[in-house]
């Protein structure tokens, strides 16, 4: 799970987890919020996002249409739907809550759908050591510990199961 920075065992117990260094995930969600990005947060307890979340891209997508009548609002609104489709979504106020309940941050998935946003984001976010940035859709980047990724966590079960990782396939929510 959130990109291999999880391995869960089949009664959903948690086998392995790699996050991202507390202080460091705080410091990314203060900015993220200053700056206004919609953002996600993966974390054992839920998916936090911020209470104002729908507003925040239901804003970027007013002011899109204002600046430019002929953008094509309804595949914006489609990844819109398709965001706020997921389940297990803990509402918060700020990061601060997250601070607060000194939850673990495994995936900080930051959405847009400003081009020039997200740009900005993989310039800001894309050089911090210990971290790697990715991007599993069009409007997104995601923010985890570079020990985290899907190749790592399947090596780890391969090697847990004593599967050789030449006998393992994995599939994935996107390319």
């Amino acid at each position: 799970g959130a990109n291999g920075a999880t391995i869960h065992a089949p009664d959903g117990s948690l086998y392995y987890s790699q996050p991202i260094e507390p202080e460091l995930a705080y410091d990314i969600l203060h900015t993220l919020e200053e700056d206004g990005y919609y953002y996600e947060v993966f974390s054992k307890e839920c998916i936090f996002t911020p209470q104002n979340g729908r507003e925040l891209l239901q804003i970027e997508i007013d002011r899109m249409k204002s600046a430019n009548p002929e953008v094509n609002s309804s595949s914006l609104e489609e990844a819109l739907v398709k965001q706020f489709s997921q389940t297990g979504f803990c509402f918060i106020d700020s990061y601060e809550d997250i601070k607060n309940a000194s939850a673990e941050v495994y995936n900080i998935l930051a959405f847009s759908f400003f081009e020039e946003k997200l740009e900005t984001g993989w310039e800001k976010y894309g050089n911090i050591d210990g971290l790697t940035i990715v991007s599993s859709a069009h409007h997104n980047f995601e923010l985890e510990h570079c020990e985290a990724s899907k190749g790592n966590a399947l090596r780890r079960l391969s090697d847990k199961l004593d599967i050789p990782i030449t006998k393992t396939i994995a599939i994935g929510d996107s390319m």
